[in-house]
């Protein structure tokens, strides 16, 4: 299941309301883009990154040095397939309850800590190289000193971490496809 540990994105904040019943609240969507190496396509499908990508062919090493040790890791696929490709790879996941953290300020206490998100949205632009761009939704619903500090951050270079939900005993909750 997709998760990220203090990734380096852009983060674009909407604020809005939704109703809760007769009253409403405040909700937010961040949308978040980053580049990743393209094993992130492996949490998706295990069959999505072999796909895209394929191995260098002879003389395609990215080192100058052509004793090159990452050609003998079989998982090492960093040239497009397809490299006139230009469509931007949408998958319908949908992942409920996870724990969305924004690092902010000296780190710990001054963390924004969002609970129960919905991350989705997911679109990936796989690049030469190995790297894909990643593009992703969090809905969310900050509390207002939330959403003032979210919203001081708009369009900026930001670090965030992505949990998966979890049970009581701490076991990875399955998704929502």
């Amino acid at each position: 299941m997709y998760s990220t540990t203090e990734q380096s994105a852009n983060m674009h904040y909407l604020s809005r309301s939704e109703k809760h019943g007769p009253e409403r609240v405040p909700a937010a969507t961040l949308t978040l883009k980053y580049h990743s190496p393209n094993d992130v396509l492996s949490e998706f499908s295990p069959d999505l990154k072999a796909s895209l990508y394929r191995r260098p062919h002879e003389g395609e090493s990215d080192m100058a040095d052509s004793a090159d040790t990452r050609l003998d890791d079989p998982n090492y696929l960093p040239r497009l397939k397809f490299p006139n490709m230009t469509n931007v790879i949408q998958i319908n996941k949908v992942i409920a309850g996870a724990a969305v953290t924004v690092h902010y300020g000296l780190r710990g206490k001054s963390d924004i800590v969002l609970d129960d998100c919905k991350v989705h949205g997911f679109k990936f632009d796989p690049q030469d190289g190995g790297t894909v761009i990643v593009t992703l939704n969090v809905d969310c619903s900050p509390s207002p000193e939330q959403a003032g500090y979210l919203h001081s951050l708009q369009d900026q270079e930001v670090t965030i971490s992505i949990s998966p939900p979890q049970d009581s005993q701490g076991q990875l909750i399955g998704d929502e496809e």
